[in-house]
């Protein structure tokens, strides 16, 4: 498995990414074991609310930052478990450490879990292991773009924290 991780503006110096980029490296080996899509090539890029706002404007026609965005190699039918490439995930740092501080992803993961919130160990590492999880999730054709949709890919979601060990309890 090949993961090329990129560093892009403010996130080239930030001081957790040497320690991001080994925990990634990791837990992307555990998830794609749970999602069986054989070994890929995986691009990750993080980046900040500058970089991430243009990407967003340009593919999405939304003028914000956002936490995540993911750009898969096939769509729809073209998906095939066993791909070379699988895509890219871009990871906003600076808006991760906002959410860190929100606790709103770690919230919803308890909710999610059955657990109580104050129980888990939530800092950066998690939540962009969180935000991994969810722009896997989107390169092997989930959505969130309705209720039904939105409740499969948590799911999903649950299902890769749980295999990886991903959270502390």
């Amino acid at each position: 498995m090949a993961v090329v991780l990129m560093l892009q503006g403010k996130a080239e110096s930030h001081p957790q990414a040497e320690q991001l980029e080994r925990m990634i490296r990791t837990r992307v080996a555990q998830h794609f074991l749970a999602l069986e899509v054989g070994d890929p090539e995986l691009s990750v890029v993080f980046t900040d609310d500058e970089h991430i706002r243009e990407l967003n404007y340009e593919w999405m026609g939304e003028d914000k930052p956002t936490d995540v965005l993911s750009f898969p190699m096939f769509e729809g039918e073209d998906f095939e478990e066993e791909l070379d490439l699988l895509g890219d995930i871009v990871v906003n740092l600076e808006y991760a450490e906002r959410l860190v501080a929100t606790r709103e992803h770690r919230d919803r993961v308890a909710e999610e879990l059955g657990v109580d919130a104050s129980t888990l160990e939530w800092g950066l590492s998690q939540e962009v292991d969180f935000l991994i999880i969810h722009g896997l999730l989107h390169l092997v054709g989930h959505d969130h773009a309705d209720a039904d949709e939105e409740a499969v890919m948590k799911a999903e979601e649950r299902r890769l924290w749980e295999h990886a060990g991903s959270i502390d309890i």
